[in-house]
């Protein structure tokens, strides 16, 4: 399996649940063929790794998602996951489950926001102890990068 199916699949069962039709699966390579938008800003080690990491598996992206939503909001991931949530409103069958209502009225509503909350909260938590120390990897490693020297 190529790395932008794995990413599709991933992101997609991470946003709803469900594995993407081949119609989303198509449409998400197209646009990364047809678009240089994405490569060109896939310049950034960390990045390119956070995309790596959050295309094993839904559990990863939500980490991923969790971490670059309050650290890294134009994350080459973050743009990733929306072009995935586009599509996926524009398809069958997921665009049901993401227009779907919840019902319980506002007591479930309320109890539905607070256990998202801590999930969040919860899911925040172990993406920084688990991303913090690797960004400064990351960020330690290109500075350490010794620099060209010029001969005269």
């Amino acid at each position: 399996m190529d790395q932008l199916k794995r990413e599709c699949s991933s992101y997609a069962r991470y946003l709803t649940g469900q594995a993407p039709i081949e119609y989303v699966v198509e449409k998400y390579k197209d646009f990364h063929r047809k678009s240089d938008a994405l490569a060109c800003l896939n310049t950034d080690p960390f990045d390119r790794f956070l995309v790596e990491v959050s295309a094993r598996g839904p559990h990863w992206a939500c980490l991923v998602d969790s971490y670059a939503s309050r650290f890294l909001k134009e994350s080459v991931v973050r743009k990733k996951l929306v072009l995935t949530l586009a599509l996926l409103e524009c398809t069958p069958p997921t665009f049901e489950k993401l227009d779907a209502t919840n019902r319980g009225g506002v007591a479930g509503a309320i109890l539905r926001l607070g256990f998202g909350a801590i999930c969040y909260a919860g899911q925040v938590l172990l993406a920084v102890a688990l991303f913090v120390p690797l960004r400064a990897g990351f960020s330690l490693r290109r500075k350490a990068r010794p620099a060209a020297v010029l001969e005269p």
